[in-house]
């Protein structure tokens, strides 16, 4: 299982399940979506075989996982938020 994990920032943060779930959850509350478990386990399950993995590559996953099982709004949320973050990061940043 995922052990740590590397943030944006090239910082090892210790991997924590529930951000996940977390993330997954809010793309569904966004999409007026019944929250679906399938999806972390899924996700969980094609991580496992890693013991450190980018934070990008984790939403990836999340974002092929949602697309697969034909959840689009979900993941249409997903991308969206993903989006949006990134826009905030580059203007805190000055890009």
């Amino acid at each position: 299982m995922i052990r740590n994990i590397i943030k944006r920032d090239g910082l090892r943060q210790e991997f924590q399940a529930y951000k996940i779930e977390d993330a997954i959850i809010k793309a569904f509350r966004a999409a007026s979506a019944p929250y679906d478990a399938t999806i972390f386990e899924n996700v969980l399950r094609i991580t496992k075989e890693y013991s450190i993995l980018a934070l990008e590559d984790i939403q990836d996953t999340i974002e092929k996982e949602l697309f697969n099982a034909k959840y689009f709004d979900a993941m249409k949320a997903f991308i969206t938020y993903r989006f949006m973050r990134k826009m905030q990061r580059e203007h805190a940043g000055g890009v």
